[in-house]
């Protein structure tokens, strides 16, 4: 079984709730971050990231708004520097024991902007003993020549979930993890 997985699908099929929900049915130490939506009067106007779940000494990163200039993914400027400011608290973790396991949600466009996060670490966390979960969007969505390459890694598994099939995804991601911490 492959040590990395990658859980991919539509956006607002559930990549994102998934790992959430593995964030708080599991106890430990682990790293990474997720990417949660801002909205202001229902509508989405960027993006944060909020690194180590567990972490109570860390907020979100607003990452990506409506009003940042910068790079442009779509209508959201990118502040690669806020971005970049987060990734050293991510990459001290054990490499020794398969704990903590290590996630990245999303490993998507506006993410990849950031040369630090791929390859720095993304490899980082690719290349640990321990248990990787991360979320990548579909082809045809974005894709480029780093997703391609991760994707294309002997150790990695890619899984597409579906509304239809999102609680089976999450029982599977939790084996997937239990295996892996074990």
């Amino acid at each position: 079984m492959p040590r990395n997985l990658l859980i991919t699908a539509p956006p607002g099929t559930g990549k994102s709730t998934l790992v959430r929900r593995i964030l708080q049915e599991t106890s430990g130490e682990r790293r990474g971050f997720y990417t949660e939506e801002l909205r202001s009067n229902s509508e989405r106007v960027g993006f944060r990231v909020v690194p180590d779940f567990c972490s109570r000494t860390l907020e979100g990163a607003v990452i990506a708004h409506t009003k940042y200039g910068g790079p442009k993914i779509g209508k959201y400027g990118i502040d690669i520097p806020r971005f970049e400011a987060v990734i050293p608290s991510l990459s001290g973790f054990n490499r020794d024991h398969y704990r903590p396991f290590l996630y990245l949600d999303e490993i998507g466009a506006m993410q990849l902007k950031s040369k630090v996060l791929f390859p720095f670490l993304v490899d980082l966390y690719l290349e640990a003993p321990n248990p990787f979960v991360g979320t990548i969007p579909v082809p045809e969505v974005y894709e480029d020549d780093c997703l391609k390459s991760i994707k294309a890694r002997l150790d990695v598994e890619v899984r597409t979930i579906s509304r239809e099939t999102w609680v089976r995804d999450l029982a599977y991601v939790r084996n997937f993890l239990s295996a892996g911490v074990n």
